[in-house]
């Protein structure tokens, strides 16, 4: 400063002016705070703030009044009957004691924790026959034969070496240091000590003290030791459920030393992440605690798969997982053996492993920090990495992708392929952390295929049988790695189709009766997995969704939230600029998440949005019947900009459309698959998201990829790409039927009908149902019988049988084409290779005939007579 400013009066000046700049930030975010506070009183959200009670089984009631037992009051999980409330600190601290114990304990019965496998491994994996394992030494076989099948392949997997070494040294550069630290928010909360967070931010221009803490932070990856002060952590407990406070809907926050907590990230979870994006070693169905990936995405998976089963008319079963504590029942051997088979040196890991082992438990609640405990024991140890540390996403990444290297490549799954067979998606189902579904489709027989309800029936059971295979496999394999599934919170749905008239509707389940049980552990006793309708709306990764596609039950609890919101706003004081932020910062972000998967139409959304923006208008000074243009319209035309749901969703869409397109991986392939399937069924060769979609609505099956034409037609915005295969005409003059029809002006229902005949048929052109030389209709195709003498090449959707009255439909559309029998512009010559295939063909040149058979092709040449005044042709 004064090298910069000579003079004391200039040195003065200059120090003036920086306080008064840190007085009016510090004055800026004192009102941003209060401001926030008061919002959140006026809006009811003061639920934070740490926890004040827990609820407990009343152990003094234990039977109903008509003497049913309420349940073991050791188990809360099912616990039936009263609880009592616990606000004493002390009475809290030891009934969250007693709960945390067992939620850390709860991996205790799986088969690493057990014996032979715990001694032999250790609690760190680092054992000197862990080591010899992994170099080969193959398990004996008295331990390895009393095994399950899934434990047994986990072990295989282990001992398979590794496709990539990471050899890297476990130090941490002051680059790396300054970086981390550089970016970290200052509120972070840390462990016991009074190393705050701020202290280490504070030493960054300082190159000698950063040298010091980095060759400090070092020394226990290096030589293999725990820190004393690194092995205390503060549980901080929060209850899972607003409003609810049962002792076992609780989450637990670790909170570690700060420089511990980095050195994970800096030496671990950063550059292995890295490491396995790069050489693409995680499993692509897995969306969690990796960089890049969005939850959204995984939801769209389910949507697409579920709207490919709709167009495609396909049996198919699924499967939604739920797991119990994942992070908390991460067994450290298992992490430990992966990472040495990678190359990790031995001291970085025992340093890891001792500090989770080791750690010495404190509970905090809204009381403060308790004086009590706990820690692992030799009777009772602990297990897990704990949410709250950088190291327990990366933790549990590598514990899914030893499940995924384990997972037996027999199993079926869903397979979904375009219409032209050259986009194939082939995958088990999706992933986020441990929410995990598990999906089978059934498999599709080539060439043309008339559903039937006892086929259909067959189908449903093989499905049924497949997803039980896979499911029943996944649970073996993630109770064998430290895990469980919560057999009664997950739930299975089947999607099986029954025909009338050439319409589907999806079977309930008492059109299609079926059961799925699964075991648990080392429990043979079977438990039914719930089942759940194609039309129920379930929850998953923060958004709902149905098999049917139907928003019904999104749009009621949207509309709900937008009602909740209204009545608080108007019964606040909040000024005009609170009430602003209270509806940009605090309501209309619950409503935005799950808009790119969403299919509401505008007027849906202006109904959900109706009562908040009734109440926020006026609370914003002013009126609520103000032109829509100023509320949602830039400010650079005098507009607000306040957000309009309908925009958000399409815009939304686009954008998980276009990156997930440029991106690649999965999402990519199932969303070109649905577009084609789309594109094959709208018939036209021009690409649908550029057609008119009002001719179109009402006889196109409703999808995500409809929602989004529709928007784009609104707005008016061309899609161009390269990635589809769109069919194109087959010969000179060649035309699409669809198209043909909506020119000439049949109307929806009608062309609904035509439709079901033309893939019924499975034509796309013109060409397709006229005979050899172009100049007249196949007779073939006027009647509800298949040509099995021209066989299409693609693959299309399944297709009963329309209805007589489609069948009229579809002879009156086609009659349209030509005039006394002949086409009134005949086709010319092929310009591509057809997609049908012809059993029977005649060379031209010299009139021979060839019929194809499933062993190949047969020859038939012509019998002839040729005279001196004439040539006379016999058939063949």
């Amino acid at each position: 400063v004064f090298s910069k400013f000579p003079t004391i009066e200039k040195a003065t000046g200059f120090f003036g002016e920086q306080k008064e700049r840190q007085l009016k930030a510090l004055s800026n975010r004192e009102s941003a705070r209060a401001m926030h506070s008061k919002i959140r009183t006026a809006l009811k959200r003061t639920h934070g703030g740490g926890t004040i009670r827990v609820d407990v089984p009343d152990a003094a009631e234990l039977f109903s009044p008509e003497g049913k037992p309420y349940g073991d009051p050791e188990n809360p999980k099912g616990w039936k009957g009263p609880w009592s409330i616990i606000t004493e600190p002390e009475e809290m601290e030891r009934h969250i004691i007693l709960a945390n114990t067992k939620q850390y304990h709860q991996a205790h019965t799986t088969p690493f924790a057990q014996e032979p496998l715990a001694s032999l491994f250790g609690p760190d994996g680092t054992t000197q026959f862990a080591q010899n394992f992994l170099a080969g030494t193959p398990m004996p076989p008295n331990v390895f034969n009393q095994l399950q099948p899934e434990t047994q392949r986990i072990l295989n997997a282990l001992q398979t070496p590794a496709s990539h070494r990471y050899d890297k040294e476990a130090v941490i550069r002051p680059s790396k240091f300054i970086s981390c630290y550089k970016t970290l928010d200052e509120k972070i909360s840390s462990s016991l000590s009074t190393r705050h967070v701020g202290h280490y931010k504070s030493i960054l221009d300082k190159p000698s003290l950063v040298d010091m803490h980095c060759h400090m932070m070092t020394l226990p990856y290096k030589h293999g030791f725990p820190v004393e002060r690194w092995k205390r952590a503060v549980d901080v407990v929060l209850p899972k459920d607003e409003g609810k406070h049962y002792i076992h809907r609780h989450r637990i926050i670790r909170l570690v030393e700060s420089d511990y907590n980095q050195t994970l990230r800096i030496l671990f979870a950063r550059p292995l992440g890295f490491f396995f994006e790069d050489n693409e070693e995680l499993p692509e169905m897995q969306y969690g605690s990796r960089a890049g990936q969005m939850s959204i995405s995984a939801v769209f998976n389910k949507v697409l798969s579920f709207d490919l089963a709709r167009l495609l008319k396909i049996v198919m079963a699924t499967e939604e997982n739920d797991a119990i504590g994942c992070y908390d029942r991460i067994m450290q051997q298992l992490v430990a053996l992966y990472l040495l088979r990678m190359g990790i040196l031995v001291a970085a890991i025992t340093c890891v492993c001792r500090t989770f082992d080791e750690t010495i438990h404190h509970i905090k609640t809204a009381h403060g920090i308790a004086n009590k405990t706990y820690l692992a024991t030799k009777e009772v140890p602990l297990y897990g990495a704990g949410q709250g540390t950088t190291g327990g996403p990366l933790f549990w990444l590598i514990i899914f992708s030893l499940l995924m290297e384990a997972f037996d490549p027999t199993m079926r799954g869903m397979t979904f392929c375009s219409p032209c067979k050259t986009i194939v998606s082939t995958r088990y189902g999706d992933a986020f952390v441990d929410d995990t579904k598990f999906g089978v489709t059934v498999e599709q027989p080539p060439g043309q295929q008339d559903p039937s309800e006892e086929q259909t029936q067959i189908q449903a059971q093989q499905v049924l049988n497949d997803l039980t295979r896979i499911s029943q496999h996944y649970e073996k394999l993630l109770f064998g790695s430290g895990g469980a599934l919560n057999i009664r919170k997950c739930h299975w749905i089947l999607i099986a189709w029954k025909w009338k008239d050439g319409k589907a509707t999806m079977m309930t389940s008492a059109d299609c009766p079926g059961q799925l049980f699964l075991t648990s552990g080392f429990s043979e006793v079977p438990e039914e997995v719930p089942r759940l309708e194609p039309n129920t709306a379930y929850r998953t990764l923060g958004a709902y969704i149905t098999v049917t596609g139907s928003m019904k039950h999104s749009l009621a609890l949207n509309r709900r939230k937008s009602v909740e919101y209204a009545g608080l706003l108007c019964s606040s004081n909040l000024s005009r600029c609170e009430a602003y932020f209270s509806f940009v910062l605090y309501f209309y972000p619950k409503i935005r998440y799950a808009l790119p998967i969403s299919t509401f139409t505008q007027k849906e959304c202006m109904f959900i949005q109706a009562p908040a923006m009734s109440a926020l208008l006026p609370k914003m000074g002013l009126n609520r019947h103000t032109s829509k243009n100023i509320i949602y319209g830039p400010p650079q035309y005098g507009g607000l900009q306040l957000q309009e749901m309908y925009t958000d969703q399409g815009i939304g869409q686009l954008r998980l459309l276009i990156g997930h397109l440029r991106r690649g991986g999965e999402t990519s392939r199932l969303l070109l698959i649905a577009i084609s399937v789309m594109q094959q069924r709208v018939g036209s060769r021009v690409l649908f998201f550029n057609l008119p979609y009002p001719k179109y609505e009402g006889w196109i099956e409703a999808t995500w990829l409809t929602s989004l034409w529709k928007f784009l037609h609104i707005t008016g915005v061309l899609i161009e790409m390269s990635e589809v295969p769109i069919p194109r005409a087959q010969r000179d003059k060649d035309f699409f039927l669809m198209s043909e029809f909506i020119y000439l002006g049949f109307k929806k229902g009608d062309l609904d009908l035509i439709n079901q005949c033309r893939i019924y048929h499975q034509v796309l052109t013109a060409a397709d149902i006229m005979v050899a030389d172009g100049t007249r209709i196949d007779p073939a195709y006027t009647t509800s019988q298949r040509n099995l003498d021209r066989i299409s090449g693609l693959q299309w959707p399944n297709q009963g049988c329309p209805s007589p009255k489609a069948w009229r439909q579809w002879n009156l559309a086609i009659q349209h084409l030509v005039h006394k029998g002949k086409l009134n512009d005949p086709l010319g010559k092929w310009t591509t290779r057809p997609h049908q295939e012809w059993s029977w063909v005649v060379r031209l040149e010299d009139k021979v005939l060839f019929h194809r058979h499933s062993t190949g092709w047969e020859r038939y040449d012509p019998i002839a007579k040729i005279g001196v005044t004439r040539r006379s042709q016999k058939p063949w």
